[in-house]
C-alpha cells in the first residue's frame, strides 16, 4: 500500500470515528424512556438531567419538536415609511437578543409584510413565559416623585377631565352601584403625611373600619370622578412615596382613566402611575399604590450595561435585580441622586412602578437595585429583558399556535419512514446491480448519512422536516456519483487493464465530472442557505451538507476500501 492510500484509509476510519463520537449524544438521548420523559414533568430535576442530555443532540425544528409560531404585530401609528421601516428592524434584532438569552434552541425570526414579525420557537417547554418575553417593552426610566403636597391639586385636575364623562367599570365592578365602584374610597383627603406601604398591617387604622365603609352618594362619584376611585390612607408616617392607593378591583378602570390622552395635556409635565404589586391589606383586601412623579425620565434602561438577579437578602423568599450603567448614566445617576437627597426616585418599568426607594445619599457608582417581591424566575426575567434593550415601539400579538409534540412525533415518523424505504431500496438494487463493488458503495452511503448527521449535531444545526427532503436527495446523488466510478471502472475493465490499473483510471476519469456536478449543486444550496427562510433554509443545510459529505465518502472512503479490496490481484476477475 503506497502513502495516498494509507492517507486515504486513515483519514476514512478517522473521519468515521469522529462522527461516530459525535452521534453519541444524540443516540443516548433518543435512548432515553419515554416513562421517564413523562415523570420528568413533575420531577425538576429529572426534567434537567433529560435537558442536558437533549442540549447536546441533534436539534430539531418546529415541524418535528413542536413549539410555538408567533405573529407580532409592530405599532408603527404616526410613522413615517422610513421610520416604521427602522422600527421593523430594531425590534427584530431585540427579539433576536431577547430569545437567544431566554435559550430557545435554534428560533426562527422573520419579518412578515411592513409591519409584522414571524417567530418560531422549537421545543418551546413555556408558551405563557415565551410570550410575556416578547410581548413586554422592558422600558425601564427613573423618575423623580413628586411630593404629597402637589397630589391633590393632581387628583382635582384628572376630576375635571373625566367630568361629565362615562367610565367604564373594570370586570368584577359594580358599575351601577356608585358605592361599589367606589369600594373602601370613604377616607376624605387629610393632611399631607403619608404612609409607607410596606407597613400596612393595621387594617382598621388604615381603612377606617365602620367609617370607611360608609354609603357613598352618587353626586360624590359624579363630582369627583376619579379622586373618588382612590384610597387616600391616614398617616402612619411620614416617610412614603406615595398616600395615596386604588382597591384592587378598580385597577382596571383606573388604568383605562390614565390612559386617556386627555390626561397628559392637563397634568402638564406630572404623570400619574400605579405600582406593580399589590400591597396586601389582611381580611382578602389589597391596594395598588398610585404615584405622582415627573412626566419626564431623568435616566432611562438605555444607559444600562448589565443587570442581574439575586435573592433578596432583606426579605427571604425574594428575588431582585441588581443593575449596572454604564459611564455616562453612571454621571447622571451621580448627579440625579446627589441633587435630590430626601427625594423618592421612582423606578418603572413599562409604565408600571416596580419600587421608590428614598435617596439617602449620592451614588456615584452607577449601580443601583430594582425590587418588587419578584420570583427567581420574574427577576431572572426582567434582567433578562434589560439586558436584552427594551423594544423601541409596542408590540401585540397578532397570532398564535402551538404545535404539539404529536404532530412533531407523527413528521418525524413519516420523513424517517420515506428515509428508509427509499434507502433500503437503493441498497438492494446497487448490491443486485454491482455485486461486491455495490456492497462497498452501500457502506459509503451509510456512512454518508452518518458524517451528515454527525455535522448537525456537533455544529449545532438544526434537523427539519424539509432537512429530512434534503438527506434523502443526498442519497440520490452519493448513488449517482458511486454509479458513474464504477461504470468508468468497467469500461476500463473491458479495456484489459489490470483490476488495480482500473480502479486507479477509473476514479481519475470520475473525480472531475463528480466534482463538477456537485460543485454546482453546492453553489445553489448555499444560495438557498443564504437567501433562504424556513423550510427553504433546513432543506438547503442538509443538502449542502450530504453534497460535502457525499463527495467524501465517493472520492476518498470507498476508493480506499476498494484499493484494499483489490490489493495484490493482478488479472483476476473483480465482482463489478
Amino acid at each position: 500500500m503506497n502513502r495516498s492510500q494509507q492517507i486515504r484509509a486513515v483519514v476514512s476510519v478517522v473521519v468515521l470515528l469522529l462522527a461516530v463520537i459525535g452521534l453519541l449524544p444524540t443516540i443516548r438521548a433518543l435512548s432515553v424512556p419515554k416513562a421517564d420523559r413523562e415523570a420528568a414533568k413533575s420531577d425538576p430535576a429529572l426534567a434537567t438531567k433529560i435537558a442536558e442530555i437533549d442540549a447536546k443532540a441533534i436539534r430539531r425544528g418546529l415541524d418535528l419538536k413542536g413549539g410555538m409560531y408567533l405573529v407580532l404585530e409592530v405599532d408603527q401609528t404616526g410613522m413615517t415609511a422610513g421610520e416604521a421601516q427602522d422600527a421593523l428592524v430594531r425590534v427584530k434584532e431585540i427579539l433576536y437578543n431577547r430569545i437567544n438569552k431566554f435559550g430557545v434552541s435554534e428560533p426562527e425570526i422573520t419579518t412578515f409584510g411592513s409591519s409584522r414579525i414571524v417567530v418560531k420557537l422549537p421545543g418551546l417547554q413555556d408558551p405563557e413565559r415565551a410570550k410575556r418575553l416578547l410581548g413586554q417593552t422592558a422600558r425601564l426610566e427613573f423618575r423623580m416623585v413628586r411630593s404629597s403636597d402637589d397630589i391633590q391639586a393632581a387628583l382635582d385636575k384628572m376630576d375635571q377631565v373625566f367630568m361629565g364623562k362615562t367610565v367604564g367599570a373594570a370586570e368584577g365592578d359594580a358599575a351601577g352601584d356608585p358605592a361599589a365602584g367606589r369600594g373602601e374610597t370613604a377616607v376624605a383627603a387629610t393632611d399631607s403625611a403619608a404612609t409607607d406601604t410596606t407597613g400596612l398591617d393595621d387594617l382598621d387604622a388604615l381603612l377606617g373600619g365602620e367609617e370607611d365603609t360608609a354609603a357613598v352618594d352618587a353626586q360624590y362619584m359624579k363630582d369627583h370622578p376619579f379622586s373618588g376611585l382612590v384610597v387616600r390612607i391616614p398617616s402612619a408616617s411620614r416617610s412614603s412615596s406615595t398616600p395615596v392607593f386604588v382597591n384592587e378591583n378598580n385597577v382596571a378602570r383606573v388604568q383605562a382613566m390614565l390612559d386617556d390622552p386627555l390626561v397628559a395635556g392637563r397634568l402638564r409635565g406630572l404623570e400619574f402611575q400605579m405600582g406593580m404589586e399589590p400591597v396586601n391589606m389582611g381580611q382578602g383586601r389589597s391596594v395598588r399604590p398610585l404615584y405622582l412623579m415627573d412626566a419626564k425620565a431623568v435616566l432611562t434602561g438605555d444607559q444600562l450595561v448589565d443587570a442581574t438577579s439575586t435573592a433578596d437578602s432583606q426579605t427571604p423568599g425574594n428575588w431582585e435585580v441588581n443593575f449596572t450603567l454604564n459611564s455616562r448614566g453612571a454621571r447622571v445617576f451621580a448627579k440625579v441622586t446627589g441633587e435630590n437627597v430626601g427625594r423618592y426616585l421612582a423606578i418603572s418599568l413599562d409604565g408600571r412602578v416596580s419600587s421608590a426607594p428614598v435617596i439617602q445619599g449620592k451614588i456615584p457608582s452607577g449601580s443601583g437595585v430594582i425590587q418588587g417581591r419578584f420570583s427567581n424566575a420574574e427577576a431572572s426575567d426582567l434582567a433578562l429583558l434589560l439586558r436584552a434593550g427594551a423594544l423601541p415601539v409596542d408590540v401585540f400579538i397578532a397570532e398564535e399556535r402551538t404545535v404539539g409534540p404529536s404532530l412533531g412525533s407523527d413528521s418525524i415518523h413519516a420523513g424517517v419512514n420515506a428515509a428508509l424505504y427509499g434507502s433500503v431500496l437503493v441498497i438492494i438494487f446497487i448490491v443486485l446491480y454491482y455485486k461486491m463493488t455495490g456492497v462497498i458503495t452501500d457502506i459509503a452511503l451509510l456512512a454518508n448519512i452518518l458524517i451528515l448527521m454527525a455535522v448537525l449535531a456537533q455544529f449545532d444545526l438544526v434537523l427539519t422536516l424539509p432537512g429530512i427532503a434534503g438527506i434523502i436527495l443526498t442519497v440520490g446523488m452519493a448513488v449517482d456519483a458511486n454509479v458513474l466510478i464504477n461504470e468508468r471502472v468497467r469500461e476500463e475493465l473491458h479495456k484489459g487493464k489490470t483490476i488495480k490499473a482500473a480502479v486507479q483510471s477509473g476514479y481519475q476519469n470520475a473525480t472531475r465530472t463528480i466534482v463538477d456536478a456537485n460543485v454546482t449543486t453546492l453553489i445553489a444550496g448555499v444560495i438557498l442557505l443564504w437567501f433562504g427562510t424556513g423550510p427553504i433554509k433546513g432543506f438547503a443545510v442538509t443538502l449542502s451538507i450530504g453534497i460535502l459529505s457525499s463527495m467524501f465518502t465517493a472520492l476518498v472512503m470507498t476508493r480506499a476500501l476498494l484499493e484494499l479490496l483489490v490489493r495484490g490481484r493482478g488479472q483476476d476477475k473483480m465482482s463489478i
